[in-house]
């Protein structure tokens, strides 16, 4: 049996969060975001997308059943927008996202 390094494989990148901050007189203040937890519903898997459009770059994809942390103040009338388990950020529809 011949060995395998699997040190050569690693996770994908996953594009970092960035944190809002607001400008005032010249002094940046982190902001907080208004977040929930939501849960997948009515669908076997849910596309995580880049911008808020049904048209948008699909960046994932969850499973039914996933939590997912909802920012109420980055979201639109159609689209949420959200943060998986697995820490990608993008936009899910909210007919497909039950609140807790």
């Amino acid at each position: 049996m011949s060995k395998f390094d699997y040190t050569k494989f690693t996770k994908p990148k996953i594009q970092e969060a960035v944190k809002p901050v607001e400008i005032q007189n010249g002094v940046e203040e982190k902001v907080e975001q208004i977040s929930m937890v939501g849960v997948v519903v009515d669908c076997t898997k849910l596309n995580v997308r880049q911008e808020p459009s049904k048209d948008a770059e699909i960046l994932c994809e969850i499973a039914v059943d996933s939590e997912v942390t909802i920012y109420e103040d980055q979201s639109t009338e159609d689209f949420y927008k959200v943060c998986t388990a697995a820490g990608a950020e993008g936009f899910c529809m909210r007919k497909f996202i039950r609140t807790k």
